[in-house]
């Protein structure tokens, strides 16, 4: 990009990318199990620095990793029910990185949570006028998550707060109640059961002068009706 009296170049993200898995059913096909390995090594990955103003800039970062595993599994005890459940771990961090004069290296990476997981199921509830009715809810957690690559460090000299830029641990319960023969489904559905309150995004603007950050909440509880017809 362009400034004023000169000319900045940002140098290509590279990634050496490694994954391995396995993916497994037994019991009569009533146990399905994928298992899932991962390393990310990053040299100049480009992210964006929010300064005062804010104007926000691509720079990059020389040297970052990510790692983790995911687990899924799927479990049919009798007909007609269900169970889903996933577990995932990541670790991320800057190897070396350093932003308006704050040393960042160690810090972990924006958006992402370093576990999650989700539990659910599916019971066909009973068969009704020529189609079934499924009773399906299920929970999903995430740990803390920083929006910013500063994590709670603020640079040098600035009104920054940046440890109001995170989303703490949460879970969330949603649920939904259908009935389906082969061409119609009609679903109910409700997101979100027990309203939590969290962010999605958050942006700095202290540092740009502002009384307040910028955070975005996520979807707070929401239900409704959807009809799918498949022909």
């Amino acid at each position: 990009y362009q400034g004023t009296n000169q000319v900045y170049y940002i140098q290509p993200e590279k990634v050496n990318a490694y994954e391995g898995g396995l993916k497994t059913q037994f019991l009569d096909r009533r146990v399905q199990l994928n298992l899932a390995g991962f390393y990310y090594d990053y040299s100049n990955q480009q992210l964006q620095d929010t300064r005062a103003g804010p104007v926000s800039f691509l720079v990059n970062a020389p040297s970052s990793e990510v790692y983790g595993f995911e687990v899924e599994t799927t479990l049919r005890p009798t007909a007609g029910f269900r169970i889903d459940a996933s577990l995932g771990w990541l670790h991320s961090k800057y190897k070396e990185l350093t932003l308006q004069g704050a040393d960042l290296s160690g810090n972990s990476l924006p958006f992402a949570p370093k576990l999650t997981a989700q539990l659910g199921f599916e019971w066909d509830v009973v068969d009704l006028a020529g189609g079934t009715i499924t009773f399906a809810p299920n929970m999903a957690y995430s740990s803390r998550q920083y929006f910013s690559p500063f994590n709670e460090i603020d640079a040098p000299g600035t009104p920054q707060v940046n440890s109001e830029l995170q989303q703490g641990a949460n879970a969330k319960v949603n649920a939904s109640l259908s009935w389906s023969n082969d061409a119609l489904t009609v679903r109910a559905f409700a997101n979100n059961i027990f309203d939590r309150k969290t962010y999605g995004y958050g942006l700095d603007l202290r540092g740009a002068g502002f009384p307040y950050n910028f955070l975005v909440p996520s979807a707070p509880r929401t239900y409704g009706v959807s009809l799918r017809y498949s022909f």
